[in-house]
């Protein structure tokens, strides 16, 4: 048997087997068939005992999710405004290596102009050297 105390939870009450199975006796039952009931009946109130909640429990368990909620919401935002500032930080590298790359990119194409310019100076060089060879072959020729 199970009682309502003043907070509307349930309590358990010692449930009466003796009680029961002298009921069932004057109802017909056999002794045997009262003492499996008792029992069985006694069994399944301490399952729902331990098993069912009470309101109180429920508004507990209420109160309880609406917390975590709230919590998991300030959670959330703290995660979105560090977010925010980690993607701006990355903006910023990102800014910075692009300004990097440029410089280096500048640096490159001078010298890939440096050195195109001494190349057509020693190609110019060497075709001028040709010639003279060619001169001084054709010269040592007719002489």
């Amino acid at each position: 048997m199970r009682q309502r105390n003043n907070e509307g939870s349930m309590k358990s009450a010692r449930f009466d087997t003796l009680q029961y199975a002298k009921k069932a006796k004057e109802a017909g039952f056999t002794e045997q068939q009262a003492e499996f009931q008792a029992e069985a009946l006694e069994a399944l109130a301490e399952i729902l005992d331990k098993g069912l909640a009470t309101k109180n429990d429920i508004t507990d368990l209420k109160k309880d999710i609406k917390n975590d909620i709230t919590d998991l919401k300030k959670d959330t935002e703290v995660f979105r405004i560090d977010f925010k500032k980690d993607i701006a930080v990355l903006k910023k590298d990102i800014e910075v290596l692009r300004t990097d790359v440029k410089k280096d990119i500048g640096i490159l194409d001078a010298r890939i102009t440096a050195v195109d310019s001494k190349l057509t100076w020693l190609i110019s060089l060497f075709g001028v050297v040709s010639i003279l060879i060619g001169i001084a072959n054709f010269w040592h020729v007719l002489h």
